[in-house]
């Protein structure tokens, strides 16, 4: 139980470092090109509310990838002690929190520029020569 117990925090905390260092940073800098864009679209005069609804949208997602990274961040600090308390925190509050920000990550991934994400593609994953 202490390897699941060490192996898990390990994994957790490397995802917050991860998501903090790697994957926000790239979303951001996506969601400034796509403002830029935005704001060039209306001083040329041209109404495009698909481009402000796109913004709006991936806004909201990293807005909810924020929010999930800093409640794992959290949880990750939480429930230390009792090795048997510890593996019950893991499974009910941690596991969850990390399914939640891979999901929001894995959405991300396919909206920012290939250009701006740091990871490997899941597809350059598999067919990697």
């Amino acid at each position: 139980m202490g390897r699941y117990v060490h192996q898990l925090l390990i994994e957790s905390e490397q995802m917050v470092l991860m998501a903090r260092t790697m994957i926000l940073p790239a979303a951001l800098e996506h969601q400034e090109r796509l403002a830029r864009t935005v704001s060039a679209t209306a001083d040329a005069g041209v109404n495009c509310p698909q481009t402000m609804e796109m913004l709006d949208r991936f806004v909201d997602l990293v807005r909810r990838f924020s929010a999930a990274l800093d409640a794992l961040a959290e949880t990750n600090t939480d429930g230390h002690g009792d090795p048997f308390k510890q593996a019950r925190h893991l499974r009910d509050k941690v596991l969850p929190r990390m399914v939640a920000l891979r999901e929001l990550g894995d959405e991300l991934e396919t909206l920012v520029a290939a250009d701006l994400w740091p990871l490997p593609s899941y597809r350059e994953l598999l067919f990697i020569k």
